[in-house]
């Protein structure tokens, strides 16, 4: 079923996730990321992930550098692209605020390093400068435990800036906890909807217990409309979602344990709804290559 690639994290939202630019509309694949796991999303909070996904995208069109000091980082991010260097400063001054209030995004997967850092953030002093191309971001705290967070997601943001959409795969995949080669998963259209099943291969405890909560979570923010996480993992407006979104009364999504995993039952009488859910279960199977 998904990917564990997305992820996330995209981590790039701390601060010094200044980091990195985007080209809007840039359709690059991503795989569903293991970490739907916090999907109902603000409209400020889906709107960061559009831009996330662009600069991941348009990673190679960025300089990034970080030098790790006694107290913190300091990282530069640039781009040549006027358009890009805007979203890079834009974006850098969002996370700010958050990271200032603690406002944690709730991205679909974060890392240790973000959640020490949203934790903390009463413990770390931020200044960011604009320059012609980018900006710089400088982070420190007198915490080692915080410093150590710090330059942690710096590094892991630069992995991301140097490797794109690889390095955001692998990033969800360590994030999910299991390896998705020894699970199962399932996109089955049904006449009156579909399910969606996802299941370990092996035995694994803990595994399944993620599965459990992780599908839970889909049936959470599918009920609510909120379809942001595959858009955003996936980098494009996956079929079927706008409508099933528009319909979202007319459905219905059931979550159910399976014994090595779980299942979202979904179940609509609107027409419009059950061709939008096949749709939206057609191109998961082609995506994720399953059956």
């Amino acid at each position: 079923m998904w990917r564990y690639g997305v992820a996330g994290l995209i981590a790039l939202v701390s601060t010094s996730l200044a980091a990195t630019p985007a080209r809007a509309q840039q359709p690059e694949r991503m795989r569903m990321g293991a970490g739907m796991m916090n999907m109902s999303h603000d409209s400020a909070t889906r709107a960061q992930m559009v831009v996330i996904h662009e600069l991941v995208v348009n990673h190679d069109r960025i300089k990034r550098t970080v030098t790790n000091l006694t107290n913190g980082i300091r990282a530069v991010t640039e781009t040549d692209d006027p358009r890009l260097r805007q979203l890079i400063q834009q974006h850098v001054t969002d996370m700010d605020r958050r990271v200032k209030r603690g406002d944690d995004p709730g991205l679909p997967v974060e890392t240790p390093a973000m959640h020490t850092i949203f934790r903390n953030h009463d413990k770390i002093r931020t200044t960011t400068k604009a320059t012609a191309k980018g900006i710089v971001v400088e982070q420190t705290s007198s915490d080692s435990t915080v410093v150590a967070a710090l330059q942690q997601h710096a590094a892991e943001v630069s992995n991301l800036v140097q490797g794109g959409m690889t390095a955001l795969q692998e990033r969800g995949k360590r994030a999910m906890g299991m390896d998705q080669s020894t699970s199962t998963h399932k996109f089955e259209a049904l006449p009156d909807g579909g399910r969606i099943e996802l299941q370990r291969s092996v035995d694994d405890t803990a595994g399944v217990a993620q599965i459990r909560r992780h599908l839970r979570e889909i049936a959470k923010a599918f009920a609510a409309g909120d379809f942001s996480t595959p858009g955003f993992v996936h980098a494009q407006e996956v079929p079927g979602t706008t409508v099933m979104a528009a319909n979202r009364a007319a459905i219905t999504y059931v979550y159910g344990e399976l014994s090595r995993g779980g299942e979202v039952r979904i179940v609509t009488t609107d027409p419009d709804a059950l061709a939008a859910i096949h749709d939206f279960l057609s191109f998961q199977r082609k995506d994720h290559r399953v059956r």
